[in-house]
């Protein structure tokens, strides 16, 4: 029974990062996210900060760089997969060792 329920957590916890994290991550870098981000928040320092590093910098070149440094989707994606091969068989043995066989 202990097998089942750690199975579902790391059915859970794999769904949690991939739709959390792994998505708005990706939606960031290649669905234009991060640029549409990016610009606005180009504008917001060129109007509070005009004299700081960043505000000197062209618009492209800021959102080049700001996308860039944005959240990766493959970390993620690699955790995930981390857990499924970890994790399915470790819930298989919790499960096998705790049947009493």
């Amino acid at each position: 029974m202990l097998g089942f329920l750690m199975f579902g957590v790391v059915i859970v916890a794999i769904v949690y990062i991939m739709f959390a994290k792994a998505l708005p991550a990706g939606m960031f870098h290649y669905y234009g996210a991060g640029v549409r981000k990016g610009r606005a928040e180009y504008g917001r320092i060129k109007r509070e900060q005009p004299d700081s590093p960043d505000a000197r910098l062209s618009e492209a070149e800021f959102v080049d760089r700001f996308v860039s440094e944005g959240p990766k989707p493959w970390k993620y994606v690699l955790l995930a997969l981390l857990l499924m091969f970890i994790g399915f068989p470790l819930s298989c043995v919790v499960g096998f060792a705790g049947s009493g066989n």
